[in-house]
């Protein structure tokens, strides 16, 4: 029996083709939109773009389309039989076993997924035991009445009307008191509020109505990670990541929160998980880039940037990044380049001026290192990371007059960045002025206690 079914976007579904089969649907994400419109594991898609007879390309195409996070709703007909969900099961094996990318070099994926397979496995946990759990509103809302309520909502907090948003979300909670999408809003509003124990309540009160809804879960471990409630945090990661394995978000807050922990090896493996989960996922991708570069793996880390920037061009960080670590490989002109990159992709990125000031001056051109640094602190005032940064090097030339008017204007510009006052009183003390070092870190004291950080 073939049926139409509407879903808004993102989907929350992962899309596999089998060859000679079409296109099937390998996984749902649990109270996503996909599950909520009725998809099912198994499911196979009737479309001419993603039937047996369509072309690779046609195919390709039609997949990535389909795992855009943002466009039109989509209109899909599916077909239900139990073949599908037994060819399904196959592929999730394959998944589970870390097929990351295939336009990565074997050399690569070995680089980086020598030791996953085991580990994927006894992270994952089961994740099928609700896969047919009931979609919809129990309550029996029209779901696309929700939709647009949620949208409304959405739109009057992007727009600083915080009391109709939450008026308007509110009314998404009594109508679907189990659409997740609501609980988050109004969190987040609370959360800019600096009310994080209101922003947890209503996350929790979400999570009570959706027990499996990975968005909240994560959400509320973000949370509990701000408050220093680590082991809680990492609980609801991975309960999240088990109850939906396609959740590329959940993956890579569990992994920033095993990097902090210094535990790059089980970060790499949540990174990895995310990026096979939504290959689309830039962020993911520049994760695991940054990993590897740190560890010295460079030929995988570029690699990876190569891949994240080939998923989102636009993105300055991932050039930034890739430029830092080909500087630190030795190949400045290779990093002139990629910062150029990244500049083009964003001209106001202060991080890509700051690192491409530090690779010139490293590199003895002064001059020009003077310039990107004067360049960035024009566009970010404020930013006393970067009078620190470019006083300091002037000071180690033995530059101290110009390094002092830096210090100055930054201390005056951002007087509550103790990191510049304690930089200019360490220059002053090693001038043999102890009095004047003192003065400088008593101010810096006083400054830093308006001070939020």
């Amino acid at each position: 029996k073939d049926w139409e079914v509407v879903i808004m976007r993102p989907l929350g579904v992962r899309l596999s083709e089998v060859t000679g089969r079409g296109v099937f649907v390998e996984d749902v994400v649990p109270s996503g939109n996909a599950e909520r419109a009725g998809l099912r594991v198994g499911d196979r898609v009737v479309d001419s773009r993603a039937s047996p007879s369509a072309t690779p390309e046609a195919v390709a195409r039609f997949i990535k389309d389909m795992s855009a996070a943002s466009g039109p709703p989509v209109s899909l007909v599916v077909q239900r039989r139990a073949e599908g969900r037994s060819l399904m099961e196959q592929m999730r094996a394959k998944f589970q076993l870390g097929s990351i990318d295939e336009a990565l070099s074997q050399k690569v994926k070995r680089n980086l997924m020598d030791t996953l397979p085991g580990a994927l496995m006894a992270m994952q946990g089961d994740g099928e035991a609700d896969a047919d759990a009931p979609a919809g509103s129990a309550s029996g809302v029209l779901k696309i009445n929700v939709d647009l309520l949620a949208y409304r909502a959405r739109t009057f907090m992007r727009k600083g009307n915080r009391t109709e948003g939450e008026s308007l979300y509110r009314e998404c909670i009594e109508m679907d008191p189990s659409d997740g999408r609501a609980y988050l809003g109004i969190a987040k509003m609370f959360e800019g509020q600096r009310l994080p124990v209101k922003a947890k309540e209503m996350l929790v009160a979400g999570i009570k109505q959706a027990p499996k809804n990975a968005y909240l879960m994560q959400g509320l471990a973000c949370l509990e990670d701000k408050l220093g409630k680590r082991d809680s945090a990492r609980a609801l990661l991975i309960k999240a990541t088990n109850d939906a394995p396609l959740h590329a978000a959940s993956w890579v807050s569990r992994g920033k929160m095993e990097e902090k922990d210094g535990r790059d090896d089980l970060a790499r493996k949540c990174y990895a998980r995310a990026a096979t989960a939504e290959p689309e996922n830039y962020f993911a991708w520049h994760c695991l880039a940054v990993i590897e570069a740190r560890a010295g793996n460079t030929e995988t880390a570029r690699a990876l940037f190569k891949k994240c920037a080939s998923v989102n061009p636009r993105n300055a960080a991932v050039f930034q990044a890739w430029g830092v670590m080909e500087n630190k490989a030795g190949f400045p002109e290779e990093a002139a380049g990629l910062f150029q990159k990244g500049l083009d992709a964003n001209p106001r990125s202060t991080w890509v001026l700051q690192a491409w000031a530090v690779s010139e001056w490293d590199r003895g051109n002064m001059s020009s290192g003077s310039k990107l640094f004067v360049k960035a602190i024009k566009l970010r005032p404020d930013d006393g990371g970067l009078y620190q940064a470019f006083a300091v090097r002037l000071s180690r030339e033995g530059r101290a007059r110009e390094a002092r008017r830096w210090f100055e204007e930054g201390s005056v510009r951002a007087r509550t960045y103790v990191a510049i006052w304690q930089a200019w009183a360490l220059m002053e003390a090693e001038a043999g002025d102890i009095a004047r070092a003192r003065e400088l870190l008593q101010e810096g004291v006083w400054q830093a206690g308006g001070s939020r950080r």
